[in-house]
């Protein structure tokens, strides 16, 4: 069976801004040193895989948190209050295509968190971090399924999606959603694509955007334990 891996990377800093429920306020904490192997996922990690299961358990219902987006455009800017504006490519055009995306979905299945997916996300987040680079080809010249299959097998279909400049796990799973000036929309598709059952999740430091979010995702996979 043909295998495929789909990529894509937000460089829009569409972020949650202040918006109610719970992850509203926090702020995604990047580990100080790598996890420990039966926790792996570091507490802002842990609160974008639930924010992400939060999205996909009810994709209408989710929607209420891009709404209240909506009044913060002007023209192309949007508008953060307590911090700067920033300049998206569709203004609020893409915003609504993500909400009528989320409004016309069904109920999604959980995605599970793996060790070597997640080992694999995070060697890519801190490789682009720390040189400020923003796409999928690491500087070993590795791609995302490379990376996976050092840390073990997926099967099927994996893809992997870049978020650049959030700040709190809402505000990632927001700005893959609306998925500002990215042709295709992968980062949506991703999110929300039925068979993805898996993921791994890491964030590091940038060196330009402040803070990369690595998501890879995949039908399945076994890690190797390496």
């Amino acid at each position: 069976m043909r295998r495929r891996v789909v990529t894509a990377i937000a460089c829009a800093a569409i972020a949650a801004g202040v918006l109610p429920g719970r992850a509203a306020a926090q702020t995604i904490r990047l580990p100080m040193e790598e996890p420990a192997p039966e926790t792996y996922l570091g507490e802002g990690e842990q609160d974008i895989l639930e924010e992400l299961n939060l999205m996909r358990a009810d994709p209408p219902r989710y929607a209420v948190h891009l709404e209240a987006l909506r009044d913060r455009f002007r023209d192309k800017l949007l508008i953060r209050p307590g911090r700067p504006a920033v300049r998206t490519e569709e203004g609020v055009a893409a915003l609504f295509e993500a909400i009528s995306a989320l409004k016309a979905a069904k109920p999604l299945p959980k995605v599970a968190s793996s060790v070597g997916m997640t080992r694999a996300a995070r060697k890519h987040a801190e490789d682009i971090g720390e040189s400020g680079e923003v796409g999928h080809v690491g500087r070993d010249g590795s791609g995302p399924a490379q990376r996976l299959e050092r840390h073990g097998k997926w099967r099927d279909a994996a893809g992997e999606a870049i978020a650049l400049g959030s700040e709190d796990p809402r505000g990632v799973v927001i700005q893959l959603l609306v998925d500002d000036g990215v042709p295709g929309r992968g980062h949506r598709k991703s999110l929300m694509r039925d068979d993805f059952r898996v993921v791994g999740i890491a964030c590091a430091p940038h060196e330009v955007f402040r803070q990369v979010c690595v998501i890879d995702l995949a039908a399945g996979y076994v890690s190797d334990g390496r």
